[in-house]
């Protein structure tokens, strides 16, 4: 049986909560952390949180990471498409 690991994502909370009120003193709100505020609707309406803390730690780790929606900044986002 394979070893199974967990990668925990620490964030301080209160920049948690300045990104969720779109307060652009965040460290979430730099550019290459974002997911464009004009797109917080429905669902997403307090943002992308947990995309965005996991995208920049593995980023800090020298990842390069992409978010699936094609409309993300600087290419950054992707569409997978199957049949």
């Amino acid at each position: 049986m394979g070893v199974q690991a967990e990668l925990v994502v620490p964030y301080d909370p209160e920049q948690r909560e300045k990104y969720e009120a779109q307060d652009l003193t965040s460290v979430y709100h730099s550019a290459q952390y974002q997911y464009p505020i004009a797109l917080w609707h429905g669902i997403y309406r307090r943002g992308r949180f947990p995309e965005v803390a996991v995208r920049a730690a593995l980023m800090a780790m020298g990842f390069s990471v992409l978010i699936s929606d094609p409309e993300m900044p600087n290419e950054g986002g992707f569409m997978l498409t199957h049949y």
